[in-house]
């Protein structure tokens, strides 16, 4: 009889706590339930300032609502510093000491479920869990309580994962806002950038009796480095030049809208090539360096009166003239402007005859890959057809041979073309 009543005692200890179980995992799932309703509310209000430099309105609202749920003493959050990401809630006043703490377990908490931390300066126990976004470690979030209080249980690590899939979620979005806020910025910069350098081309043709010119501007993306005008000066002589910024899209662009504003005025106040050069180099070493950034510019100067030309080319690609159906080539004679404090380009002269054609291009032309590798100076000049002098079909002729050898439908570099032809 005592066996069997020891037997029944048993078995309704056992069902007692089977019981007991099961409603500490309703009243779980109903405190999960609640805490996930409430942060949901929250959560249009906090995409309403979705602030990436100060993401504590993000983060307060739902570490109150861990501080209630889990009934601990403090919370934080600790994010990795990542592509101008370092956030960490103000309210808590953490020493150099008690934030090392919390870097240091960063590293223990990605291994494990959750990871324990003493901070004998705070006398206080931390739990942590890691917060992913996008399946990576971003940081992670902790619950502390004083030391002797009481032991963090199993229902404390659960609302704790739940409030970090909560924070990553709300993490993760508030990065894409600050992303598309920042690509909207971009382009709208972009836009200007790209309004600029097209007001800078030129428009209009010079008027020189016996003369035509032409010109191809084509920026491989919105903006680009490449950039080209034309100057008639006091002197007399019609000047024309181009230039190609290292690099591509803004810094390029701004780069080479500066670098034409300057060739340009210099060419105004009856500069020669060699001089225009020189000066500009003078005045954009530094800048050019400090951005590391170089220009290769070439300069021509023709003399309406006696058709000889002037040309002072810094690193750009050979000018291209043709004699006679033989081709010329004007190499430069110093390396691009921004390498060298101090250039001396020498000055190039070449008599220029009645059905002469000259050529000033940019690398988007010669580094075009075909199928039988680099088009090169010879692609280009093979392009042009001996009996070709209009400027405007010659032009014309280039880019759409350009376009048939090459192996990709994209631009991938800045294209720009001078085509003069005496006639």
């Amino acid at each position: 009889m005592a066996d069997s009543m020891r037997t029944m005692t048993a078995d309704d200890v056992i069902s007692q706590q089977e019981q007991h179980i099961a409603r500490l995992e309703s009243e779980l799932d109903d405190m999960t339930a609640a805490l996930s309703q409430a942060w949901d509310q929250l959560v249009p209000f906090l995409n309403e300032v979705p602030q990436p430099g100060d993401a504590s309105h993000e983060i307060l609202p739902f570490l109150e609502a861990t501080l209630v749920a889990t009934d601990t003493h403090v919370a934080l959050v600790y994010l990795l510093e990542q592509d101008e990401w370092l956030v960490a809630p103000s309210h808590l006043s953490l020493s150099h000491t008690a934030r090392q703490h919390f870097k240091d377990s960063f590293l223990q908490t990605q291994r494990k479920d959750y990871y324990l931390v003493d901070v004998p300066e705070r006398k206080e126990i931390w739990m942590f869990i890691t917060l992913v976004t996008e399946q990576s470690h971003a940081g992670m979030i902790g619950i502390g309580l004083p030391k002797g209080t009481r032991e963090f249980s199993a229902l404390d690590v659960r609302i704790l994962k739940r409030m970090s899939e909560r924070v990553a979620s709300q993490l993760l979005a508030a990065q894409l806002a600050h992303v598309r806020e920042r690509e909207a910025r971009l382009q709208h910069e972009l836009e200007i950038a790209g309004a600029i350098q097209r007001s800078i081309q030129p428009v209009d043709k010079p008027v020189v009796p016996g003369m035509q010119m032409s010109a191809i501007w084509q920026p491989a993306r919105r903006v680009g480095g490449d950039a080209w005008g034309w100057v008639q000066q006091p002197c007399g002589k019609l000047c024309w030049f181009l230039l190609d910024v290292s690099g591509k899209g803004l810094s390029a662009a701004l780069a080479a809208v500066s670098l034409h504003t300057a060739i340009h005025m210099a060419l105004r106040l009856d500069m020669p090539p060699v001089k225009a050069l020189q000066t500009i180099n003078e005045e954009f070493y530094n800048t050019l360096t400090k951005t590391r950034l170089f220009a290769t510019v070439v300069v021509v100067a023709l003399d309406p009166e006696t058709l000889m030309i002037e040309q002072a080319n810094a690193g750009h690609l050979p000018t291209l003239i043709r004699q006679a159906n033989s081709w010329i080539r004007l190499e430069a004679t110093e390396p691009p402007l921004g390498v060298l404090p101090d250039i001396k380009p020498e000055a190039q002269h070449l008599q220029l005859n009645q059905d002469d054609l000259i050529l000033c291009y940019s690398d988007g032309y010669t580094e075009i890959t075909t199928a039988d590798g680099l088009w090169d100076v010879t692609g280009l000049m093979n392009a042009i057809p001996s009996d070709l002098i209009n400027p405007e079909a010659v032009a014309d002729r280039i880019n759409a041979a350009a376009d048939s050898v090459r192996l990709s439908q994209e631009i991938h570099d800045d294209q720009t073309a001078i085509v003069v032809s005496m006639r």
